[in-house]
């Protein structure tokens, strides 16, 4: 089974050692409550979910983005800060 989780992303200062770092956190926005038996399902509501978040991430500073997971929905933080500690 595979599973669409949105994220609501930004980016933050993580610190001012060798000229200053930055990571993106990724808020969980919303899971899809739906589980997806086939790779064809998925890439349809894939589509989907693009087109819709390309109306709402206009903003420089926010953006919404969506990631598939196996076996169930994604996690409620997945930033990428802990690739820096």
């Amino acid at each position: 089974m595979k599973y669409i989780s949105i994220y609501q992303t930004y980016r933050e200062r993580g610190g001012s050692e060798e000229g200053g770092w930055y990571y993106t956190v990724r808020d969980k926005f919303r899971d899809l409550k739906k589980s997806f038996s086939s790779e064809a399902e998925v890439h349809k509501w894939w589509e989907r979910i693009h087109k819709a978040m390309a109306n709402d991430s206009d903003r420089y500073d926010r953006r919404l983005e969506a990631h598939i997971f196996d076996g169930s929905h994604g996690p409620e933080d997945n930033s990428d800060q802990s690739h820096y500690e």
